[in-house]
């Protein structure tokens, strides 16, 4: 790999680290020093600062799995997949469609108070969740040198994200304050987690995008 492939496997990570710690940070200093007043620093916020940050992140990753499709031979309907479904989680994270499918199956079908809507829109999201977990883990498992482990660590922390808020539930089911200091501290990784692992994932496929398209001229 090139010097300049591992330059910018190296800025992916320095990226990765800041925006894991300055979303934690920010959103840590909005509820225990402003009261959560600052609603662009709520990590967990819709249509806000932090959620464009996340949108823009994993709709890089749909971009760069829609450029792999168009430079690959083989495998283009999963990179298409993988593009639509990533396009689709970018929007997602805007205006929170799992969110309110989750809200509306807790509460029309099982009639369950809030809480349980951390466990819910994984259950409903899972099929699409594991597609994606599937195809990125077998490309980073494809992919030789540090491209691949970029992509895999960044899908560990998903994974991450995606427990923590699960074990997190009974938290909040017992009707306990996400501005409390563990429910502040749950928010703060979880979100820091997710950002940093998109952002860790667009890297590996970037470089992924960058070899292809090099031994394809």
């Amino acid at each position: 790999m090139s010097l300049a492939l591992e330059r910018l496997l190296q800025i992916g990570l320095a990226l990765a680290v800041a925006g894991f710690a300055l979303q934690a940070l920010t959103h840590l200093f909005n509820v225990f020093v402003l009261d959560g007043e600052s609603f662009n620093l709520d990590a967990e916020a819709d249509t806000n600062a932090w959620a464009w940050a996340s949108s823009v992140a994993t709709f890089t990753c749909a971009f760069l799995a829609a450029l792999l499709a168009l430079l690959s031979s083989t495998d283009t309907g999963r990179l298409w997949f993988l593009a639509g479904v990533l396009a689709f989680f970018s929007v997602d994270d805007l205006v929170r469609i799992h969110e309110e499918l989750g809200t509306r199956i807790r509460e029309r079908v099982f009639d369950l108070p809030t809480g349980w809507g951390r466990i819910a829109w994984p259950a409903v999201f899972f099929p699409l969740l594991a597609a994606v977990f599937v195809i990125l883990w077998r490309m980073a498992r494809d992919t030789d040198g540090r491209a691949g482990l970029w992509i895999r660590a960044g899908l560990a922390l998903l994974v991450f994200a995606v427990g923590l808020e699960l074990l997190s539930a009974p938290w909040y089911i017992e009707g306990r304050s996400a501005h409390s200091v563990a429910g502040a501290t749950e928010v703060a990784i979880e979100e820091g987690a997710e950002l940093a692992g998109w952002i860790l994932i667009a890297t590996g496929l970037t470089v992924i995008m960058l070899l292809r398209a090099r031994s394809a001229a």
